[in-house]
């Protein structure tokens, strides 16, 4: 639907348009060459802590709802999914996508979309980045779902002409696509599409086999004992000899039926256990990244909190350094001491004194000593 074949062309032409003048403009700025950064992809690629881009997958409906449903049927998704592409674009417009693709011959028609979150306006670095920790959080990517569900479903209801209602929403799958994941992706949906087609052409010539055969055992049932045929007389013997034959080749047609279909649910079995172990190492890598920050939050917290008792040391100390020079401020002022008068003047003029020190300089000690502070 969008893209080509080749995911990673599509990916790298999407890193040239989104990041190339950002990468210009950072590249100026840089008086060593050492810190310019010459292809953004390359620079993201080798990056163990950024991945390249991201993947979301968009089904409506499980294996149960769609086994019953022709190919007729299932084809009407594909504008459902343009529809989606369409809305998703709205919803995350930071989202940008490089690839789309719909498989209806699978379990139940779905949408693979490849992308990359886009941060424009970074203060640090290029001016626009991959941001995905910034695009999609815990909070954003349950919104995000909520919204896309119901425009699904409306598109669905829309197209179908009927007025089917959601389940409820369960956990989605996120998957991040490192250069590792994309690099044999095109190879290997090319030999995925042979094998298919050849599963294909076995299934139609056994079928066209099965068929044959039934019509010869027909003929052969059919046929009188000892009758001549072409100058050939076919016994008794020989005819049970030839229908067991065909009864096997009928027989063994079978099992290879049973065998594709047996091949196919290996297929999806596999399919099902790769996700799943995709999902495993995701959620390795998630803990795993999560220990990692703990301690470095843990280690970050200690830091502060040393800090923070230093800090709070040094403020006792100016306070108690500040209420001594009050007090010896007040006494030079008791003092009539025109000099001291201007420079209070010129404290209270800077706002280095504050209302409070104000208050205590020109109020207690009048009271108390009756003096008359002239300011």
């Amino acid at each position: 639907m969008e893209g080509t074949e080749d995911l990673v062309k599509d990916v790298k032409e999407l890193y040239k348009k989104e990041f190339e003048n950002a990468r210009l403009e950072y590249n100026e700025k840089q008086n060593r060459n050492d810190r310019k950064i010459e292809n953004y992809f390359d620079h993201i690629s080798r990056n163990n802590k950024t991945d390249l881009a991201c993947e979301i997958i968009i089904e409506l409906g499980d294996i149960n709802y769609w086994s019953d449903k022709d190919y007729e049927f299932k084809n009407k998704m594909v504008q459902v999914f343009k529809e989606q592409i369409n809305d998703l674009k709205m919803v995350v417009p930071a989202f940008k996508i490089a690839n789309a693709t719909i498989h209806l011959d699978e379990s139940s028609p779905h949408l693979h979309i490849i992308g990359v979150p886009v941060k424009d306006g970074n203060k640090n670095g290029m001016i626009k980045q991959v941001g995905k920790t910034t695009i999609f959080t815990k909070e954003s990517l349950a919104n995000i779902q909520d919204k896309m569900r119901i425009k699904c479903i409306n598109s669905f209801n829309k197209i179908y002409s009927l007025n089917s209602v959601l389940k409820d929403k369960e956990q989605g799958r996120n998957y991040d696509i490192n250069i590792k994941d994309m690099k044999h992706y095109s190879d290997l949906k090319k030999e995925f599409n042979r094998n298919k087609n050849q599963l294909k052409f076995v299934t139609d010539q056994t079928k066209l086999l099965e068929e044959s055969s039934k019509e010869i055992k027909c003929f052969l049932e059919e046929l009188g004992i000892n009758k001549k045929i072409n100058g050939y007389v076919i016994t008794s013997h020989e005819q049970k000899r030839i229908i067991t034959f065909i009864d096997d080749v009928i027989n063994n047609n079978s099992n290879i039926k049973k065998l594709n279909k047996l091949s196919t649910n290996l297929y999806k079995i596999e399919t099902d256990i790769k996700d799943l172990n995709n999902n495993v190492n995701i959620k390795n890598n998630q803990i795993k990244n999560l220990s990692n920050d703990l301690d470095k939050y843990q280690k970050e917290n200690t830091y502060l909190k040393n800090n923070n008792y230093k800090l709070e040391n040094t403020i006792d100390d100016f306070k108690c350094k500040w209420d001594k020079f009050i007090n010896h401020f007040k006494q030079k002022l008791l003092s009539l001491d025109n000099k001291y008068n201007k420079v209070y003047n010129e404290l209270l003029k800077e706002e280095i004194i504050d209302e409070e020190d104000k208050y205590y300089i020109e109020n207690e000690y009048d009271e108390e000593n009756k003096y008359d502070i002239k300011i």
